[in-house]
């Protein structure tokens, strides 16, 4: 049978990243800590996914990511048949349901391989391409100002219209750093910021209050204060965005119940792959919230994979965040367009990016080294 699959592979890569990272809740590691997933038919249908966990934000670290790919994920998914693609997935679900970014993982890379023997791009199994690119915003870590203005300058310089400015330690000094964003960028660029739970409730009401010529206020407070979030969207002069209170379908559906957002960020690893992120952005689209695709820097493997989901998307018109292969070193694909502040949708069948084996097998060697 062609349609049955043959191996799943796991790769732990080290990439180097060239910009660093710095959020409310920690730093990004020096070098990109992924998993990247194969999986091959009998009939050489090869399908490529991702795994980017990171300590600062997800609970899964490459290690575990790994072990569970080779203990529990790969042998519910060998055998099986692709063309039932989704009693693959839901297998993958009941293998692994305490694990949404190895589950990430393997999901991308089974997508990508029905749609390649499918011989359709990958948006068309996610209901058709409804956008012809996707509008990026660049999002700018915690760091002094210098690094600030050298990061809004090649954000203006590069074509973004818009950039995200991560908060959540000191309010005063972060409201000084939108200021000095806003006479970079000028009146007509956006800025959102995102404080990733940093601030108590007294310093994101303090915040919310000021923030004249910011339209997005991101993840204020922990999680779980849906209320305190409820709140603040009577607060704020920006729109409130939730990011970490929202990691799967069930928690869409609090944070709607709740009224605890403006804005629904959607990220792919977090919620499991592109299945529970189309159920999260149905729930959202349902309750009238809308979504913006938020990004862990993937490489240009689940990145490519998010284009196809946003230009599919009905509910995310929010310019993304899936801009990671421009943080790293060097990319371990081909055919990926990021230019002029938007991506381009890959032209091709599955993810439409070639993957350079060559790549994926030099930054694993390195990170056994």
């Amino acid at each position: 049978m062609k349609a049955r699959v043959t191996e799943v592979e796991s790769f732990p890569v080290s990439i180097p990243f060239r910009i660093p990272f710095v959020i409310a809740s920690g730093a990004y590691l020096n070098n990109a800590e992924y998993i990247l997933v194969k999986v091959e038919t009998a009939g050489g249908a090869v399908g490529w996914g991702e795994s980017s966990p990171m300590p600062a934000f997800s609970k899964e670290s490459q290690e575990d990511v790994h072990r569970t790919l080779l203990k529990k994920i790969q042998p519910a998914v060998v055998g099986g048949n692709l063309e039932h693609v989704q009693e693959l997935l839901d297998k993958v679900s009941l293998a692994a349901p305490g694990s949404p970014y190895a589950r990430a993982g393997v999901e991308l890379a089974l997508r990508d391989a029905y749609a390649r023997m499918q011989g359709v791009p990958l948006y068309t199994t996610l209901g058709g391409k409804k956008q012809e690119k996707a509008e990026a915003v660049w999002p700018i870590g915690l760091g002094p100002n210098r690094f600030l203005e050298e990061q809004v300058k090649w954000a203006r310089n590069h074509g973004f219209k818009e950039v995200k400015l991560k908060v959540g330690h000191e309010p005063k000094k972060d409201l000084e750093r939108i200021g000095i964003a806003r006479e970079l960028m000028g009146r007509a660029a956006e800025i959102r910021i995102d404080a990733n739970q940093g601030y108590s409730e007294r310093d994101a009401f303090y915040v919310a209050g000021r923030l004249d010529g910011v339209h997005i206020f991101e993840q204020p407070v922990a999680r779980e204060k849906l209320d305190v979030l409820r709140r603040l969207r009577g607060a704020s002069k920006a729109r409130l965005m939730v990011d970490e209170s929202c990691y799967s379908p069930a928690d869409a559906l609090d944070v709607v119940k709740a009224e605890a957002a403006d804005i629904i960020n959607i990220k792919i690893m977090k919620a499991g792959g592109l299945g529970p992120s189309s159920d999260i952005q149905s729930i959202s689209a349902a309750s009238g919230v809308p979504n913006c695709l938020g990004s862990m820097l993937e490489t240009g493997i689940a990145t490519a994979a998010g284009v196809h989901f946003y230009v599919s998307s009905r509910n995310i018109g929010l310019r993304t965040e899936i801009v990671g292969p421009l943080f790293l070193e060097e990319d371990v694909v081909r055919g990926l367009s990021i230019g002029g502040g938007a991506l381009s949708v890959p032209s091709g069948n599955g993810i439409g990016v070639q993957v350079v084996e060559s790549k994926v097998k030099e930054f694993s060697q390195k990170k056994h080294d």
